[in-house]
């Protein structure tokens, strides 16, 4: 779901999805490829068939079914039989809450069969948000901490301060200033 989009698509079954999660780069990525034969219910229960040619996959009355921008979580686990009974063994943490191979966005959509789609965690974010231009002069932990205080689900651990000369801080997004600070 992105801004504006309520609803919640579940996919319990894709046909192959890959998901990075490094500290070498800011962003960690994934991709979806959903399989060919597949049906969505639109909003009065019918199944519409998103497989074959010429099938628009934007076809519903509220918009497309994938956006760049929607949110995306990826969770995976096992589905196997025990004494005849279909298990599902989803991986959770010690609170019974669900852990995620993959949190963000979608940044790119395919236009071909099978359908397709390109993410990148919450540093997507980062990278639409331009920064005011000025000279900053103080601790790493305020500069993010200044630039990210509009925006309430990204927090900043202040535990340390690290003093920096003056940054001259241009036409640029967070993610660049960030990435900058990195090196």
């Amino acid at each position: 779901q992105g801004k504006g989009r309520s609803k919640v698509l579940t996919f319990d079954y894709v046909n192959e999805f890959t998901a990075t999660d490094t500290w070498v780069d800011l962003t960690n990525q994934a991709t979806v490829i959903l399989p060919k034969n597949l049906y969505a219910k639109d909003k009065y229960g019918k199944l519409f068939p998103l497989f074959g040619t010429n099938k628009n996959i934007g076809g519903f009355d509220d918009g497309p079914l994938f956006l760049r921008g929607d949110k995306i979580s990826i969770r995976f686990g096992y589905r196997y039989f025990r004494n005849g009974n279909e298990v599902l063994d989803l991986p959770a943490d010690n609170k019974n809450q669900p852990l995620y191979q993959f949190q963000g966005y979608i940044t790119e959509v395919g236009s071909k069969k099978p359908i397709e789609f390109k993410c990148e965690d919450n540093m997507w974010k980062l990278k639409q948000i331009a920064v005011t231009p000025r000279v900053w002069n103080g601790s790493v932990e305020s500069l993010i901490a200044e630039l990210l205080a509009p925006y309430p689900e990204f927090k900043v651990n202040k535990l340390t301060s690290t003093t920096i000369g003056p940054i001259v801080l241009g036409n640029e997004t967070i993610a660049q200033v960030l990435e900058r600070l990195r090196k």
